[in-house]
């Protein structure tokens, strides 16, 4: 590449040795930059991290939190589903008690009904019994009163032939 004919190689040397140092202030003024970025970088990483380990600490308060309402949650719960069963089993035990009770008058109930009845059975059978005897005796009596006739139409009948003929 031909060079301008006003430029002599000192005022080249000039220009390269300028060059040189803008070079190296430039090279001073990157490592000055990666090193502030380097810092900032580590400022940062170290905030980031102290604002990572804040968020865990707020979470894990939060976790605990909400693991201390869910326990208080599930143990009043578990009060409620105990207190419920309680009254649960009272109402059955009561209705059970009802039941025991209504059936043991039930139970008195129709053992007077057998009682009473019993007792009907055996008046019946009595009055049976008075009835059967009166019937036997009153058939006896006929029998009596059909012997006596007889014996007494037998006694006319030889007496008196023709008594009969009255009749």
């Amino acid at each position: 590449m031909p060079l301008p004919s006003d430029f002599h190689i000192g005022d080249l040397v000039q220009m390269v040795e300028f060059l040189q140092q803008k070079r190296a202030q430039d090279m001073e003024a990157a490592a000055a930059l990666r090193k502030t970025d380097a810092e900032v970088v580590a400022a940062l990483r170290k905030e980031n991290i102290k604002a990572a380990a804040a968020i865990r600490e707020q979470d894990a308060k939060a976790a605990a939190a909400l693991r201390e309402l869910y326990e208080k949650k599930v143990a009043t719960q578990w009060k409620n589903d105990e207190k419920n069963a309680v009254a649960h089993r009272k109402l059955e035990a009561q209705k059970a008690e009802t039941v025991r009770k209504e059936l043991e008058h039930r139970i008195k109930k129709l053992e007077l009904e057998v009682k009473v009845l019993k007792q009907v059975v055996s008046d019946q059978a009595l009055d049976q019994q008075c009835i059967d005897q009166a019937t036997r005796e009153y058939i006896f009596s006929i029998a009596d009163q059909v012997d006596e006739t007889t014996e007494f139409l037998s006694i006319r009948v030889h007496l008196c032939p023709n008594f009969l003929v009255l009749f």
